[in-house]
């Protein structure tokens, strides 16, 4: 077991009032998500109907739903930091971070908002509230009371040392960019040698960006503007990640494969449901696996710097 619990407790089926079963709860949750993201533009529920971006945006928050039940209902958190947390996961992480990274960038001029997002962000951040609500209530620990709260959360952090741990969050986020662009310029290069019509596995495919930025003679600066705000957008991701590097102990390996799954499905996997249709089954899979490597490279450096390791995965008591 890599997740903390308290001396006695035993894991909690994740469920909810009325025990929810195992599988309902993540359902909820899923539907959550896409009724946050659509009820408020619709009330009268003119998004439902079969293959609507409502539905894949449920299917979508049931992969992610997945992917946080462990973190979730394995830890002891209390039931208002769990929401809490959740909402943060899919701020940061999903959608509604890459939103106002693009609207940053149309603001600075550096380019617009990507065309796999909503033109208003609010949608995002209503669907983020709602999926982050659902998670806390649903996936609870055992036990009435939780212990894991927010003075916890700060007393680990002091514990830490806060300079220390944001210095290593800075140096993975650059870690992150690094990886990030590397993966757009992989992509720009696939470009160049593809025959026919050709849809970026990256989108938006930040190297492509970078480079049309450099083209531009009356604003030199931006070359070095662009890649800031990513690497702020990395950092609140990874700032995203501590709360679970704090409370988790495990190997190298078992805290990749969290920090891997939390990126690659709340980042990647869950807006490409909605990214609809595919032009075919190999740029699929290429897309996927781009995502699952950038993801879980991400994830093995976030293990490195910010994961208590234990060579056993111990839990912690």
């Amino acid at each position: 077991m890599i997740f903390p619990l308290r001396q006695g407790s035993h894991p909690h089926p994740p469920g909810g009032p009325g025990g929810a079963s195992h599988f309902a709860a993540p359902l909820l949750v899923g539907l959550a998500i896409g009724l946050g993201r659509f009820l408020p533009e619709d009330p009268s529920f003119g998004f439902v109907y079969w293959q609507s971006p409502f539905l894949f945006t449920v299917l979508g928050g049931l992969a992610i739903a997945f992917a946080c039940r462990p973190v979730l209902s394995r830890i002891p958190w209390r039931r208002s930091t769990a929401m809490g947390l959740g909402f943060f996961l899919l701020t940061v992480l999903g959608q509604p971070g890459d939103w106002v990274t693009g609207a940053l960038m149309a603001a600075l001029g550096l380019g617009g908002i990507p065309l796999n997002l909503p033109a208003a962000g609010w949608p995002l951040l209503t669907s983020a509230a709602a999926g982050g609500v659902a998670m806390g209530w649903f996936f609870r620990p055992a036990g009435k009371v939780g212990m894991m709260d927010w003075a916890n959360l700060r007393a680990r952090i002091s514990s830490a040392g806060a300079w220390r741990l944001l210095l290593k969050a800075a140096l993975a986020a650059l870690v992150a960019l690094v990886v990030v662009l590397l993966a757009g310029w992989g992509d720009a290069r696939w470009e160049d040698g593809a025959v026919g019509v050709y849809l970026p596995l990256v989108e938006p495919n930040p190297w492509l960006k970078l480079e049309g930025i450099s083209l531009r003679e009356q604003a030199p600066w931006n070359v070095v503007l662009f890649p800031t705000l990513l690497w702020l957008r990395w950092l609140l991701a990874v700032l995203a990640l501590l709360p679970i590097a704090l409370t988790l102990r495990g190997s190298w390996l078992q805290l990749t494969l969290v920090f891997g799954v939390l990126l690659f499905v709340i980042g990647d996997f869950a807006p490409l449901m909605l990214d609809q249709p595919y032009p075919s089954l190999a740029w699929l899979l290429e897309r996927v696996a781009l995502g699952i490597i950038r993801a879980f490279a991400i994830g093995w450096v976030c293990a490195g710097l910010l994961g208590i390791r234990s060579p056993g995965g111990e839990a912690l008591r």
